[in-house]
């Protein structure tokens, strides 16, 4: 068994099989560690591939393989590939080391035979940021999974404190071809004449396999200066090429050698060279040994930078740009990252920035590239602090005295950026008077003017001008990264304006732009959820925010302070503060003031959460003052009216004024309700309450019980409906606060206990009853092992409930007592229908409604799907739609679920053994009909186990015999039909009933049929 990976593709040609090593290496489900090390050419890669290939024979666990690459030194983009190979999907600003725990836990979850995760060419990593995350990697993996390291070079470098030691070690003495070795791969590659001079060259399998694929001989020197030249000239340039630039695509060597390439050729007819799954011509180091570059330095250069300008247009910055540094070509490297900016922010991890730093000569860190790609690395770590703004002034500055258009235009983003993030208008006017000069130069600016523009009036707090200002821009004006940005833009002052139906648009905007994995995909739609009143979607589907690489602090406080809002209002502590934590509270310095309000209001929902009124009352009054006047606090109390309104009643007159958007004015009605309970005043008029989704999206989990609570004790409608939908969305959480509200001494604490009396908390899982057999019952994913669930007249009620309800209490009590007096049989059922409701709903206390059985007046039902399911209730739903339509679909699967005599467990009640006769005449009826079928199509094996069962469950069915002999007929065991005919026939002897015609026509059959052998 394999997963599938990059890299672990078969071997173009064939191979000796290494016996001896794939049985050592059968060991590495049985260590923490196994480690390959041996030079270049010794066959690693090809050993690990059959032992994986033995592996998928006799599964031992599941083989997982990652052939790393010289990119993966920078830690994302190793994650990225560790969990692309994992089928675990890692974001592209995802914190690296997370990223890599979260996969190894998901394959540990999922993966229960155990399993071996191979890395191949871990040497390429030695040194560099990515070996410190894969040395991470192997001190934190599970110990389900194992891991295997195949290194040119020791890897003493990948033990960090707590990994575990080598368990299995294969080096380059285990990897030399022994003498039956070399001679069938001699005879492999019809080279057997002679391969007595292979021994020459010390078993190495790499030179063995170049020296009898060119007809060589002698020593490694000999092959190293003549199997070059054996190459054809153009193939040697397309291997140089790929050793170059690090493998590629045949289009991509086509561009880099600028003229076709055939790579699958190459791969098919070439030692040592292999396709990966991405179609990428991969090349062993040994020919990057071996190859002398066949270029003038011009034209070696040349290769690199048509390599990396085909890559720059495949929009593959991260490979593209260093190529231009491999190639030394640094105006061509300053250009790239300038013009990355035309598609988006330097929207690249820190990691990656970080290393084409490192690739600039450190005489190259001051010049106008530099100072950019130095001051976008501290726009990342530090968007709001003085060091960022600074150096992207600088770089502004050293661009435009360059006379670099677009690397003064990459800097002004930059530098617009961190000016937005700190509020600063006057320098934001200034970028924008700059972009609008630029525009007559280069038309690619315009697009930016109005975009700075409505950032500024961002800033000042103007959302009605962000929103006029962004609607010229089409997405044929800008890249997809700058309409992301755009649409987000615009999702944020939509939001603000209270408009829900711009505010989807836009937001569906920014998914559809951000792509898969993206931040928008991840978070956004979730969040807009929330602040639209669609609080069950947005809690499905919201994850816990963490520290992404990609992220600005601009983007990670923003994230984190609008997850720990919604988690604080939904009342869970625990992932408020983690969410919290990542918005980075404290740590926001120059940040302006709309961020600063955000984190207020997070942690003022969290505080609410805790208990603690007070703290939330002065996180608010910091940010929007006694009136809310800076633009800050008009956004505050625009867009999270409620919490400032119950807590800081010197706002409600400002709020009161409002003219808020019809998303938002639910939210200030919700927030009058808590202040009238309170004041023990008025609430909302009858007919005036916003839909319950939307005060449990305004509010805080407790203070929707409060609302909730005073509405039903002062008898208004909207009360019990608001109560229940807060049981069904926070569950456990909503019943908690509204037994805290019941336990206290409020005037609403009745109304409180009325809706504890009257909203079921729905189950978290579906409850799953079998009844076509002993009965059984899962709650909450496990089976019931609750002692009253042994009693047989509580499974007695729940079965009378599924076949017969609802009915009302007093023939409830006939059917399960049918002998008792009414009085005491009432008795009984009110004792027993409690102790199922202990059952069901372990968590309910006394007194508290009951979802699962619903009590209306006299009447007692069982809930149906998706809360509830039963095996009977679905194989009568199949039956009857087959009596109905003659079709048979979904009906094997619902006779499957039958699971032996129906309800044998229950006591023996009329009822019991009326609806146990019925269901058998089902069974029978239903499965003639599917075995028939099975017949008909030429499955005469599924015939004969449906009739099996069919004479199971009814040994006198004549039809059931009729439906085996035939069965054992059309499979050809004519033997076995006898057999089966004669025991028809001593069935009606025993009844004393004479054959039908139909099993006369088959004894007929078999007799003149031919004889067994």
């Amino acid at each position: 068994m394999v997963g599938a990976r990059a890299g672990s593709g078969a071997e173009p040609r064939p191979a000796v099989t290494r016996r001896e090593l794939i049985a050592r290496l059968r060991g590495r489900f049985g260590v923490r560690l196994t480690v390959l090390v041996a030079g270049a050419g010794f066959g690693k890669s090809t050993t690990l591939r059959q032992a994986v290939a033995e592996n998928r024979l006799a599964p031992s666990g599941v083989d997982w393989w990652l052939s790393l690459r010289h990119r993966d030194r920078v830690p994302s983009r190793l994650a990225r590939d560790l969990g692309e190979a994992l089928g675990w999907p890692v974001g592209d600003g995802d914190d690296p080391e997370a990223s890599v725990e979260r996969a190894l836990a998901h394959l540990a979850r999922t993966s229960p035979l155990g399993s071996a995760l191979v890395l191949d060419d871990v040497h390429l990593l030695e040194g560099s940021p990515g070996a410190r995350l894969l040395g991470h990697l192997v001190a934190v993996a599970p110990p389900s999974v194992h891991i295997v390291v195949a290194s040119r070079t020791p890897v003493g470098w990948l033990l960090l404190p707590g990994a575990p030691e080598p368990g299995l070690v294969v080096g380059e003495d285990d990897l030399r071809f022994a003498d039956d070795e070399l001679a069938d791969l001699a005879s492999l590659r019809s080279a057997a004449a002679e391969v007595s001079g292979l021994g020459d060259l010390g078993g190495w399998p790499a030179l063995v396999d170049l020296a009898l694929s060119f007809g060589l001989r002698g020593a490694v020197t000999f092959v190293e200066e003549e199997v070059v030249e054996l190459v054809p000239p153009e193939v040697r340039e397309v291997l140089a090429a790929a050793v170059a630039v690090g493998g590629g695509s045949a289009r991509l060597l086509g561009h880099a050698l600028d003229r076709p390439v055939d790579t699958a050729a190459i791969a098919a007819d070439l030692p040592m060279t292999v396709l990966d799954d991405d179609g990428d011509l991969q090349v062993h180091p040994l020919w990057g040994e071996v190859l002398r570059d066949p270029w003038e330095p011009e034209e070696a250069v040349a290769v690199r930078r048509r390599a990396a300008e085909h890559l720059l247009a495949q929009g593959d910055l991260e490979r593209a740009v260093p190529l231009f540094a491999d190639a030394g070509d640094w105006p061509a490297f300053e250009a790239a990252v300038a013009e990355t900016w035309r598609r988006g922010y330097l929207g690249v991890p820190l990691d990656v920035l970080a290393s084409w730093l490192e690739r600039l000569p450190p005489d190259r860190h001051d010049s106008p590239a530099g100072t950019l790609l130095r001051g976008a690395a501290a726009r990342i770590q530090h968007t709001f602090g003085d060091e960022a703004r600074e150096l992207l002034a600088t770089a502004v500055r050293r661009n435009r005295e360059a006379g670099s258009l677009p690397g003064e235009m990459a800097a002004l983003g930059e530098y617009g950026y961190v000016c937005r993030a700190r509020g600063e208008a006057t320098q934001m006017v200034e970028v924008m008077t700059r972009l609008a000069e630029m525009a007559s130069e280069d038309p690619v600016a315009a697009p930016f003017v109005r975009l700075t523009e409505a950032a500024m009036l961002d800033v000042m707090g103007d959302d009605a001008g962000v929103l006029r200002t962004l609607e010229p821009l089409g997405p044929e004006d800008l890249s997809a990264e700058w309409s992301t940005a755009v649409a987000f833009l615009r999702l944020l002052s939509a939001g603000r304006q209270g408009d829900p139906d711009l505010t989807d648009q836009a937001c569906a905007d920014c998914i559809r732009l951000g792509g898969p994995g993206s931040i928008h995909e991840r978070y956004t739609g979730a969040i807009v959820d929330w602040f639209l009143g669609r609080p069950a979607t947005a809690l499905a589907a919201l994850p816990d925010p963490v520290p992404e690489a990609r992220l600005s602090r601009v983007d990670q406080t923003m994230l984190g302070s609008h997850c720990a809002t919604i988690q604080g209002l939904a009342g869970d502590v625990a992932r408020a503060r983690l969410a919290l934590a990542t918005a980075g509270g404290g740590s926001l310095g120059a940040a302006q003031a709309s961020f600063t309000a955000a984190v207020a209001v997070a942690e003022a929902a969290l505080a609410v959460a805790e208990g603690d009124e007070v703290r939330a009352a002065d996180h608010l009054r910091e940010v929007c003052g006694p009136h809310g006047d800076d633009p800050g606090g008009l956004r505050l109390l625009r867009h999270f009216p409620a919490l400032p309104y119950v807590l800081v009643p010197e706002t409600r007159a400002h709020i009161d004024a409002m003219d808020l958007g019809p998303a938002l004015v639910p939210a200030r009605t919700a927030a009058r309700a808590v202040v009238a309970a309170r004041e023990g005043t008025g609430g909302p008029a009858p007919g005036t309450w916003p839909p319950p989704d939307q005060v449990i999206t305004a509010l805080p989990l407790r203070w929707v019980a409060v609302a909730a609570a005073a509405a039903h004790t002062r008898g208004a409608v909207e009360g019990a409906l608001l109560g229940q939908r807060l049981v069904d969305v926070h569950r456990e959480r909503g019943r908690a606060a509204l037994r805290a509200e019941a336990e206290g001494g409020e005037w609403w604490a009745e109304g409180a206990r009325g809706l504890l009396g009257s909203a079921g908390l729905p189950p978290g899982t579906t409850i799953a009853l079998g009844l076509l057999g002993p009965s059984s019952l899962v709650v909450e994913g496990r089976p019931v092992v609750h002692p009253d669930w042994r009693r047989p007249m509580v499974r007695a009620l729940c079965a009378l409930l599924v076949l017969e309800g609802p009915l009302d209490r007093a023939q409830a009590a006939r059917e399960l007592w049918p002998e008792v007096p009414p009085a005491d049989a009432a008795h009984n059922l009110r004792s027993h229908l409690s102790l199922l409701l202990d059952v069901l709903e372990p968590g309910r206390r006394p007194g508290e409604a009951s979802f699962v059985v619903r009590a209306e007046g006299d009447g007692l039902a069982l809930v149906g799907r998706p809360h509830l399911v039963a095996d009977v209730t679905d194989f009568d739903r199949a039956v009857a739609r087959w009596e109905r339509t003659g079709g048979l679909d979904g009906l094997p699967e619902a006779l499957d679920r039958w699971r032996g005599v129906p309800f044998s467990d229950l006591p023996d009640l009329p009822f019991v053994a009326e609806h146990r006769r019925v269901r058998e005449r089902r069974f029978l009826a239903a499965g003639q009909a599917v075995g028939e079928q099975a017949l008909v199509l030429g499955r005469p094996d599924d015939a004969i186990d449906r009739a099996l069962q069919l004479v199971r469950v009814d040994p006198w069915s004549e039809r059931a015999h009729q439906l085996l002999v035939a069965a054992h007929v059309a499979a050809g065991d004519r033997a076995a039909a006898r057999r089966a005919l004669q025991r028809c026939r001593d069935v009606l002897d025993d009844l004393g009933v004479p054959p039908d015609p139909r099993t006369e026509l088959l004894d007929r059959q078999l007799r003149a049929g031919p004889r067994d052998r």
